[in-house]
C-alpha cells in the first residue's frame, strides 16, 4: 500500500486492527476518524449482523461497540462474538444505559472524545480488568 508523502502511518501496523460497530454514521465516522489519527486501522460496521460477518473473516485486536442499536445490541453482540473468540477485548459504547447493566465488560459513556477514547483502547490491550 502506498502511504501519502508525510503521512503519520508508518506505524499503524503497531497498534492493531479495531472493528467498530455503530449504527449512527456521523458517530461512527467521528469515532473511526479519531482512531485512525491514532493510528488503529479500523473497519466498520453499522449493526450486530454485519460486525459478525467482518469478525468471521478478520482477526481484530479489539471491538468497540455502541450498546443500542436496531437488531442486536452491543451486549448481545459481545457475547456472540466471544463464543467464537473468548479471549476478544471489547469496548461497549453508551449514551443512554447505566453502566452496572454492563459488569462485564469495559464500558465508556457517549459521547467520548479523543483522549477518553484511545486511553480506554489502550487500557484494552492491557488485559480486561486494569487493577483499580
Amino acid at each position: 500500500a502506498l502511504s501519502q508523502p508525510g503521512a503519520p502511518r508508518l506505524d499503524a501496523a503497531t497498534r492493531g486492527r479495531v472493528l467498530l460497530v455503530d449504527d449512527e454514521p456521523l458517530v461512527r465516522l467521528g469515532t473511526a476518524e479519531t482512531l485512525r489519527d491514532e493510528g488503529y486501522e479500523v473497519d466498520e460496521a453499522d449493526d450486530g449482523d454485519s460486525a459478525i460477518a467482518l469478525a468471521a473473516q478478520v482477526g481484530y485486536d479489539c471491538v468497540i461497540t455502541d450498546y443500542l442499536m436496531p437488531g442486536m445490541n452491543g451486549v448481545e453482540l459481545a457475547r456472540r462474538l466471544r463464543a467464537e473468540r473468548p479471549e476478544l477485548p471489547i469496548l461497549l459504547l453508551s449514551g443512554y444505559a447505566d453502566p452496572e447493566a454492563f459488569s462485564e465488560l469495559p464500558y465508556l459513556s457517549k459521547p467520548c472524545f479523543g483522549d477518553d477514547l484511545v486511553k480506554a483502547v489502550v487500557g484494552l490491550g492491557d488485559g480486561q480488568r486494569a487493577a483499580g
